[in-house]
């Protein structure tokens, strides 16, 4: 049987194997048995699969994954955890537990460890200090995972699933947007946590699609982002400029059939990659070195 039945006996478990909720890793414990099913039943599994747990804590989603998957990784950074995980998934023959930091966790090792032509997805109830890392650090592997889904801070969930135009659509939107279909699934009361976290959660899901974007537009079209949103009140005349002269920017922008009046809140995936492909074409003007933004 999976370790679902362990959710609602965490005093327990703490007694048992001596750990404590660790600030420090943003450690709010599950404890509700139908929001698990519910994430696991969200990414979609098959004996065919194979899933990465992002922070098994406990093994409360773990087991509920081990049930529908053909093989589990479960990623836990926190040492003190593995005594009570290794117990919670005994017989569990098709999880393996990882002891590590899932953002120094090889991706590339997981593509071609994974089934069915390198097929994986990720599955995690995410620390609310490294959701964006973990999002940035998925979307660049390679091969990147099929399908993620993730229950993160509703607040940061509205803000990646956000259209443009709004107060709360920024680097990260974009960012998820061009390399999945997001999807915001449903809410999550802080109420089901232990310790009680200060706000609500939420849940998405990431479909990654391949644009199939030339590895140097692409970088330019990150770098837009970054430099658009760093300065959002300012216009995108004003906020490009760090990217190349003014003349070349303007044309660009010209050539891509962007108002510079515009300010970076307003644009779609789809406008930034016609920038990039722009300023690709007005090089001479524009500064080539390039970096992956932090989101």
């Amino acid at each position: 049987m999976a370790s679902t039945y362990r959710i609602g006996e965490l005093a327990k478990l703490r007694e048992q194997f001596g750990f404590s909720s660790d600030k420090s890793l943003g450690q709010n414990f599950l404890i509700d048995g139908n929001t698990v099913r519910r994430v696991a039943d969200a990414a979609e599994l098959s004996q065919s699969d194979t899933v990465i747990e992002v922070g098994a804590g406990v093994g409360a989603l773990t087991g509920a994954l081990s049930e529908r998957a053909g093989r589990v990784v479960a990623v836990e950074t926190d040492r003190r955890l593995i005594p009570a995980l290794e117990e919670a998934l005994d017989g569990q023959e098709n999880v393996e537990i990882a002891n590590e930091d899932f953002l120094k966790y090889d991706m590339a090792r997981m593509g071609c460890a994974a089934r069915a032509g390198g097929a994986y997805k990720l599955v995690g109830n995410l620390p609310y200090n490294i959701t964006t890392p973990v999002i940035a650090k998925a979307f660049a592997a390679s091969p990147p995972p099929s399908l993620m889904v993730f229950m993160m801070q509703k607040e940061v969930a509205e803000r990646v699933t956000a259209p443009p135009g709004g107060r709360i659509y920024g680097a990260i939107s974009v960012l998820a947007q061009y390399r999945s279909e997001t999807e915001f699934l449903f809410p999550v009361s802080r109420e089901v946590f232990r310790p009680k976290p200060n706000v609500d959660s939420a849940v998405v899901r990431f479909r990654t699609v391949s644009r199939n974007v030339p590895a140097e537009t692409e970088k330019l079209l990150f770098k837009i982002v970054k430099a658009g949103f760093g300065q959002r009140r300012k216009t995108l005349r004003n906020s490009l400029k760090t990217l190349g002269a003014d003349d070349a920017v303007a044309k660009a922008l010209e050539a891509a059939g962007i108002d510079p009046g515009l300010r970076a809140e307003t644009l779609g995936w789809e406008d930034y990659l016609r920038i990039a492909e722009a300023m690709r074409e007005h090089s001479s003007g524009i500064h080539q070195s390039t970096q992956y933004p932090s989101a």
